[in-house]
């Protein structure tokens, strides 16, 4: 009895594996642009929920200030905007430092403990650390400082930008005083401007 099996030619297994690798090769594509889209949207979320956070808390520091704040502004800025921020906390004896640093790209803060002896006003050296740690993963491109009157009176608006690659996402932030606070903008001859605020708050 002749037997009538056989297997495939050649050129159906070629046609085979053509057709095999183009599906794998559609799929794949499929699976990698959904795999990025969802990593970009989970980025642009984070961004914009991290900055939101440290937005907040810096908003709570100087709806809290009842001593006064200092802003460095660099020789010859006729737009006021500086990239430090020191609060001062005159019932709580503290100074809370904030501090950009854009080579590191890093927003540190610093919570200052301040003492008077004898008349002298101290203020405690403080090792920084980043601001905000739900920050930590992604780099602060830029922070802003103004404060001016008018048309900022008894205000201080403040810029944050967090980014990550080629995303940033950007929260800026007007907080109005309840009274207009002391306001440092140079320090005293010899001093800080740190040392400067301390000794107007706590020297008086």
């Amino acid at each position: 009895m002749k037997d009538n099996k056989k297997g495939f030619s050649l050129v159906e297994l070629i046609v085979s594996f053509v057709l095999l690798a183009t599906v794998s090769a559609i799929i794949c594509a499929m699976l990698s642009s959904g795999t990025n889209l969802f990593t970009r949207i989970n980025t642009r979320t984070q961004l914009q929920y991290k900055s939101q956070v440290a937005a907040v808390q810096l908003q709570q520091y100087l709806n809290y200030c009842d001593g006064g704040v200092a802003v460095a502004y660099p020789a010859g800025d006729t737009a006021k905007a500086a990239n430090s921020l020191y609060i001062a906390d005159k019932s709580g004896k503290k100074i809370y430092a904030f501090e950009y640093n854009s080579t590191d790209k890093m927003l540190t803060f610093a919570e200052r403990a301040v003492t008077v002896n004898a008349g002298t006003v101290v203020v405690a050296d403080a090792s920084p650390s980043p601001f905000c740690n739900k920050m930590s993963k992604f780099g602060v491109s830029f922070f802003n400082v103004e404060y001016s009157d008018p048309p900022l009176a008894n205000a201080v608006k403040y810029d944050i930008i967090v980014s990550d690659a080629d995303r940033t996402y950007d929260k800026n932030q007007i907080v109005t005083f309840r009274s207009k606070p002391l306001l440092i903008t140079a320090p005293d001859s010899g001093k800080t401007l740190l040392q400067t605020l301390a000794d107007e708050v706590w020297g008086s």
